[in-house]
């Protein structure tokens, strides 16, 4: 199956690649340090491509790009799930990152604690 005529004239190479790196897995900081371009490029390509495909989010567009044949499954990498580590007495322990900032830290769905010193 092939991408529609009208896919392949608004989506350019560029806006392709960026979808593809999203369907691996990269998130935007990883898609720009990959491409060389900025974040804020990341973002325009992505709101473009929204635009274009009628798609409402990320995942929405990978999907309509994998529909329509401009994603082949063959240039997605699947990563084996990693299995849950557990706690001492059993537990699953969730990885919890400490925010860098206060306004991070403001936002933060969990109580965030500072890491433990030696």
């Amino acid at each position: 199956m092939t991408g529609l005529p009208a896919d392949r004239r608004f989506l350019t190479p560029r806006r392709l690649e960026v979808l593809r790196l999203a369907a691996n897995g990269y998130t935007n900081a990883d898609i720009a340090r990959e491409l060389w371009i900025s974040e804020n490029s990341v973002k325009s390509h992505f709101r473009l491509a929204y635009e274009q495909l009628g798609a409402k989010d990320r995942a929405n567009a990978i999907a309509i790009c994998l529909v329509r044949g401009l994603i082949h499954p063959h240039e997605i990498q699947l990563r084996p799930p990693t299995a849950p580590t557990t706690t001492a007495d059993g537990a699953a322990s969730r990885t919890q990152r400490t925010p860098q900032t206060a306004k991070q830290a403001a936002r933060a769905p969990f109580p965030v604690r500072a890491p433990a010193r030696p």
